[in-house]
């Protein structure tokens, strides 16, 4: 306990045959800032700004999507030349 008078949490059950132990929604700033369960407020982690638009909950199943500014999968590029290849120069020369 992070608390002396203690904080409401509550036992999930993950899967088959696993329990975790959670905060209860809206207890984050009850418990201490060492605390693992401890969620700082929304203003001040950052989550505020971008809550609703690139990071979205769904109170049904629980799941959290978040919307990337970028791909997460690489594309294929053509492979660079190789050096010394015909028709690379090997130098530079300015016209006067």
């Amino acid at each position: 306990m992070c608390r002396p008078d203690g904080v409401a949490m509550y036992v999930a059950k993950i899967g088959a045959d696993k329990y975790v132990i959670k905060r209860m929604p809206d207890t984050g700033l009850e418990h201490t800032h060492r605390c693992g369960s401890y969620l700082p407020p929304e203003e001040l982690s950052g989550l505020g700004q971008v809550l609703g638009s690139a990071i979205t909950e769904e109170a049904d199943s629980g799941l959290t999507a978040i919307k990337l500014g970028f791909r997460m999968s690489k594309t294929e590029r053509a492979a660079p030349a190789a050096v010394g290849s015909e028709g690379v120069a090997d130098s530079v020369a300015a016209d006067p």
